[in-house]
């Protein structure tokens, strides 16, 4: 009796839910997308034996981690590297969509694209299903051997006869490329000589990803990799074939992982034994056919399941077995086409590719045909584990457990109906979503710009007609709901970035002028003495600031801050200066001393994160976060929230920081204007849905936009994988991802912080359960569209990349509703001298 009593206390089943979601949130980020996106099993195919002698006794793949195609042919740049490819064999190359590392390191020994599944095993790893060539080298008594990325070792661990894998861990910012220079030397000196070797440098990609391509730091790093790979390559005895390519190319900013041109583009130089001396390969060439042509080099069988096809035209053959090996290869496609379902008769009509005609013409059939394939299987698209569906069962399960949670003892009369309701809008904007990806042409972006304007006609009623609109939202809440956030909840990523940003402007311009619309305000004041406010100034230039933030994918900053690293420092220093001063004058309880050294406290972490040992940064960063808390009851509100700062600023990039504040500054701008607007409607008055619905959907549109802010970019490659890392080399993958989930828990709890503690009571507490069954909405969205749209490339890639925050912004909603639910109760025991068993206001709503 005593375990059920104390269950009905409101603390505790806020700590209950808060459990629930954690378990929810560990449990979809370590299985849930996984399963989902799982490849399909190979089929059974035996791997056909090679139709020709070997044409080399060695060969050598060196890649270049995330070198694009343009700076390998730029003299400036790599002068060495950009002469050989001028001289020897060369051209252009594309990575598959997911332009990541492990996908590419499984399409060079297997022929197969990286599909959508290689966004995980490109941080985890696992062996292999697929026939590949290091294992077809061994069984053919070939010494094998492999110097860098890690990958090589998860995914072909158990066929490499010599291997120097990189240091352990993901710290970006080290350099360790004399390592595997040395390791590659000691491999082409010390015998038994590999037959078949890998050298993977993957410090040129950390460089990129941690100032930038078009950074001075990473341009100095290239061109002295340049030299370095030079006299390796001059070094390589003459008997050896050599690749040289990259895993995939990047963006000015160092991202990839997405099917843009520039972040798939990559080079290729071979040249030696076996290789067509000077070739320059007029087409766009796919990394796919690597494997097969490595296979035919080296005399062993081509992988059974590539989906490439050999470059014979660069091989020093003559042309009947040039067309022999091209019709072979074609044969060995086509069965594994037939195995893996594809429709019969285009299986049927590849293989007629090859009928008696002249050896050239066969070659070009044989390529046409071996491209048709690759097509066909490409869109048959991605299977996902046969388990898959539980995914999205527990998404939506979650989401109506959570808005039970944290509803329940408010609206249990409407509960059944609300439910209904938020099921029936997921499934509608799921089901858009799936059937506009199948239309074909330019009919998709159409339908998206028509479902865009009727969905905006709520937003720019709202705007026109105010005090209507106000009206409608408190006199149907449910049915407002599904509006409002209801509508932004729900949309694609791409969508809710304008829509979440469009939302959040209008309630803060509402907000800060003349305030929340009501039904009837005779007192409410006008537009024209409102603006002379003196906060209303800094609100829209801080709102015109992050406009690009609605609209551009990456790249918000202008370049001068993005590629100068010093311009980028004095920027985030005087934001912080910017943001203590403000702070300062805001809190009426502020101490300028104890102001001034939280101030340089904050700007010292932000400086010597970047040169401090490891431990000593790893040791400031839990122990200022730690203070912030402690600080949290006995420090001034400006005091605490420059502790904070301290704290992020060790997990932070340098451009991070003025998004952040300038995101939290407009926040505690337009919480402020909430809370005084809310207070006109005195104690007695009933408490107005519109007002709950209006500053819900303020916070989930504005901690979205400060999301992209601060990651960088939408998609989840802009994201820091040096966080936590502390330019150390033997760095765990959960280190890095703690430091990436506490920076996005503390900017979303910021702005939620913000607004709530300027609110009065008893709207404080529905809003923390509002935008908590906002978030848990979005997470059941998320979910349901990876699973029902996994097949569309972008989709998935985006789901996969918002997944995460969504489940960590439900995370953050659930603190803060714990706190505001521990606060709510201790005052009322303050008041009333006994315990409460449910919160202000829950008579009124029931």
């Amino acid at each position: 009796m005593k375990g059920i009593a104390l269950f009905r206390r409101p603390t505790t089943r806020a700590l209950a839910l808060l459990l629930f979601v954690l378990v929810l949130a560990l449990g979809v980020l370590a299985a849930g997308i996984e399963l989902v996106i799982a490849p399909r099993p190979p089929p059974d195919v035996a791997a056909r034996p090679p139709v020709t002698k070997a044409l080399t006794s060695h060969l050598v793949l060196v890649v270049i981690d995330g070198l694009r195609h343009e700076l390998a042919v730029d003299a400036e740049v790599m002068p060495h590297l950009a002469a050989r490819m001028a001289r020897d064999a060369s051209g252009e190359i594309w990575a598959s969509p997911v332009s990541m590392t492990s996908s590419a390191v499984l399409t060079y020994a297997t022929g197969q694209r990286g599909d959508i599944d290689q966004i995980v095993n490109n941080e985890t790893g696992r062996p292999v299903e697929y026939d590949h060539l290091v294992r077809n080298a061994k069984r053919a008594g070939l010494v094998t051997a492999f110097t860098g990325d890690r990958a090589w070792l998860k995914m072909f661990g158990d066929s490499w006869d010599r291997s120097h894998p990189d240091p352990y861990g993901v710290g970006i910012e080290v350099d360790y490329n004399a390592e595997i220079f040395e390791a590659a030397e000691g491999f082409l000196r010390e015998p038994p000589r590999p037959n078949f070797a890998v050298f993977h440098f993957v410090t040129p990609d950390h460089q990129a990803h941690a100032y930038g391509t078009t950074s001075e730091r990473y341009r100095a790093h290239i061109h002295a990799f340049d030299g370095e790979l030079d006299a390796l390559l001059s070094s390589i005895p003459s008997d050896t074939t050599v690749f040289v390519t990259s895993d995939h190319g990047s963006t000015d900013t160092g991202t990839h992982g997405s099917d843009t041109p520039i972040q798939r583009r990559s080079p290729l130089l071979a040249y030696g034994p076996g290789i067509a001396a000077g070739r320059k390969e007029p087409r766009r060439l796919e990394q796919i056919d690597l494997a097969g042509t490595m296979a035919v080099l080296l005399g062993v069988s081509i992988p059974a399941e590539s989906r490439g096809h050999a470059l014979v035209e660069w091989l020093e053959l003559p042309d009947e077995t040039r067309a022999l090996v091209a019709c072979d290869d074609l044969e060995r496609l086509a069965t594994y086409a037939a195995a893996s379902g594809l429709d019969a008769e285009l299986v049927r009509e590849a293989r007629g590719a090859c009928e008696p005609k002249a050896p050239r013409a066969r070659v070009e059939a044989a390529q046409r045909a071996a491209s048709a394939l690759d097509t066909a299987l490409t869109e048959s698209g991605v299977t996902g584990s046969r388990y898959g569906f539980f995914v999205p069962l527990v998404g939506i399960v979650g989401a109506l457990v959570i808005a039970w949670g944290a509803l329940g003892l408010r609206v249990r009369r409407h509960l059944g109906v609300g439910s209904l309701l938020g099921l029936g809008v997921i499934a509608v904007a799921v089901a858009l979503t799936y059937g506009v990806e199948l239309l074909p042409g330019d009919v998709p972006n159409g339908v998206r710009i028509v479902l865009y304007v009727v969905a905006n006609g709520a937003l720019l009623y709202g705007i026109v007609r105010p005090r209507r609109a106000s009206a409608f939202l408190d006199r149907a809440a449910l049915w407002g709901a599904v509006l409002v956030p209801g509508l932004v909840v729900v949309t694609p990523t791409r969508v809710t970035q304008a829509e979440g940003f469009a939302v959040a402007a209008v309630i803060a311009l509402f907000a800060i002028t003349v305030g929340l619309p009501r039904a009837r305000d005779p007192h409410a004041p006008g537009w024209f003495r409102a603006l002379a406010r003196p906060r209303v100034g800094l609100t829209v230039a801080l709102l015109l600031a992050f406009v690009p933030l609605s609209y551009q994918e990456a790249d918000f900053l202008p370049k001068l801050l993005r590629t100068d690293l010093t311009w980028m420092f004095v920027a985030a220093v005087a934001s912080m200066a910017l943001f203590a001063l403000e702070r300062h004058f805001v809190d009426p309880k502020a101490r300028p001393g104890l102001t001034a050294l939280a101030f340089a406290g904050a700007v010292a972490s932000f400086y010597f994160r970047r040169t401090a040992p490891a431990p000593v940064c790893l040791a400031l960063w839990i122990g200022t976060g730690l203070a912030t808390v402690w600080l949290a009851r006995r420090a001034p509100r400006s005091v605490v929230e420059l502790v904070g700062l301290a704290s992020y600023a060790w997990v932070s990039r340098d451009y991070e920081l003025p998004v952040l504040l300038a995101s939290y500054v407009l926040a505690g701008a337009v919480g402020d204007a909430f809370g005084r607007d809310l207070a006109r409607d005195g104690e007695h008055t009933a408490v107005r849905p519109s007002a709950i619905l209006a500053i819900v959907t303020f916070l989930f549109g504005w901690t979205f936009v400060q999301r992209i802010g601060v990651q960088g970019g939408v998609d989840f490659v802009h994201m820091d994988w040096g966080a936590g890392a502390f330019r150390e080399g033997n760095v765990s993958m959960l280190r890095v991802g703690a430091g990436i989930g506490y920076k996005h828990l503390l900017a979303r709890g910021s702005i939620l912080f913000a607004v709530l503690v300027a609110l009065p009571r008893r709207y404080r507490d529905w809003v923390a359960r509002g935008i908590l069954v906002a978030e848990a909405a979005r997470v059941a969205t998320q979910v349901s569209t990876l699973y029902l749209c996994r097949a569309s490339f972008w989709t998935a890639m985006r789901v996969i990349g918002d997944a995460p925050h969504a489940l960590i912004a439900v995370l953050a909603a659930a603190i803060a509703h714990l706190v505001v639910v521990r606060d709510e109760e201790r005052q009322l025991r303050t008041e009333s001298g006994a315990p409460t068993s449910q919160p202000v206001g829950a008579e009124e709503a029931q």
